[in-house]
């Protein structure tokens, strides 16, 4: 036997998930992310629930007013739908709920970004950057923080 077959055999590169997984520092920066995201997200549904001048308040009053309380009715049901599944994660010990967050989140991100540019609202650049932000923090956060195997 050569070197080179005995070296290959020998050594195996750890999978992608276990590399991340085992560092703790990556798993504690991925749990602060998602927590200041779902923080971020219930303020901003909050927010945009019970005072939608934040949003755009030179679009409330005038003939587009319609089209902002759509926008403020998706928010804060994304507010609402967040705490229903941080509550059922809490309850069931499960991670898949963050990655249906997630995706969720970056969905209304493109969504925001079509629905403003179609209607020409001009939303803030800062709601729609911020909705990518929260949906890509739940995601990393699943993939980092989930176990292999999935609870019983």
């Amino acid at each position: 036997m050569n070197m080179d077959q005995s070296f290959s055999r020998s050594f195996e590169p750890p999978k992608m998930s276990t590399m991340l997984t085992d560092n703790r520092f990556i798993r504690y920066a991925a749990l602060f992310n998602f927590a200041f995201a779902v923080a971020l997200s219930l303020l901003a549904g909050l927010l945009a629930a019970f005072d939608p001048q934040w949003l755009a308040p030179e679009l409330l009053d005038g003939e587009r007013g319609p089209l902002i309380n759509n926008v403020v009715i998706a928010l804060g049901l994304l507010a609402v739908l967040q705490l229903l599944l941080l509550g059922l994660r809490y309850w069931r010990g499960g991670y898949n709920e963050a990655a249906i967050m997630g995706m969720l989140f970056l969905l209304m991100a493109i969504d925001l970004a079509i629905y403003s540019e179609t209607n020409q609202l001009g939303l803030d650049s800062v709601l729609i950057g911020g909705s990518g932000y929260i949906g890509v923090s739940h995601i990393v956060y699943f993939l980092i923080c989930a176990p292999e195997t999935p609870p019983k």
